[in-house]
């Protein structure tokens, strides 16, 4: 377990099998979960935070893909917030019941406020627009954000792009967001500025080709 700050700490990304980091925020008599992760190790380190914290529990899913969500099912939660993308997917697979009353669809637009952290700054979920992934959450807790995947390109033919239009909706939400350092997932001992961020995504953006739906993520990399 690593520390942000005094009320945000998170497991560390693990490579057998391939999950995400696990953030928790603590709340004002709440624990706030940022993704699920995947693996017994990661499972096992969740349930012991929970247990401690000794209060509710709110988790949010950045996306459906299996090393952020795996272990969802086993995580006592009475609130689960995600998108309706996602959550289409994770009924789909077993994960959820689309009818369960724990769930929180996010708007696709507006920030979700969902609480304060101990520290009494507040917890706020957003809609990330992503190449990566379609159905994207963050989390934004003061003056940190959570972006899951969601800085990343998709893969197409074999090559690193980013859809143009995804991109440029990108670009505008990170604008709006007020924290000002952002963790990417499996890449949480490289935390960016979120001014860093979007400067890269504009010059990825400043690179596309009219006639093509696709931009090449080329030199100007999320991750270095």
């Amino acid at each position: 377990m690593k520390k942000i700050s005094e009320t945000i700490e998170y497991i560390e990304t693990r490579e057998t099998p391939l999950s995400a980091e696990v953030v928790f925020v603590h709340g004002d008599g709440r624990l706030f979960v940022f993704d699920a992760g995947c693996g017994e190790e990661v499972l096992s380190e969740t349930l012991d935070m929970i247990k401690a914290a000794a209060c509710p529990v709110s988790v949010i899913l950045s996306h459906f893909h299996t090393d952020h969500v795996d272990n969802v099912a086993k995580i006592p939660y009475d609130r689960l917030y995600v998108s309706g993308y996602t959550a289409k997917q994770l009924s789909k697979k077993g994960y959820i019941s689309e009818d369960d009353t724990r769930i929180v669809i996010a708007p696709e637009k507006d920030p979700l406020l969902i609480g304060k952290t101990a520290g009494d700054e507040e917890v706020v979920v957003r809609a990330l627009p992503s190449s990566h992934s379609k159905g994207g959450l963050m989390l934004e807790a003061g003056r940190f954000a959570f972006l899951g995947d969601g800085a990343y390109p998709m893969y197409k033919n074999d090559e690193r792009v980013y859809n143009n239009t995804r991109l440029r909706e990108e670009i505008d939400a990170l604008k709006q967001v007020k924290a000002d350092t952002c963790y990417l997932s499996h890449e949480f001992e490289k935390p960016k500025t979120r001014i860093w961020i979007v400067n890269r995504m504009q010059i990825i953006y400043s690179h596309r080709d009219k006639d093509s739906a696709f931009v090449p993520e080329g030199k100007d990399k999320i991750i270095l």
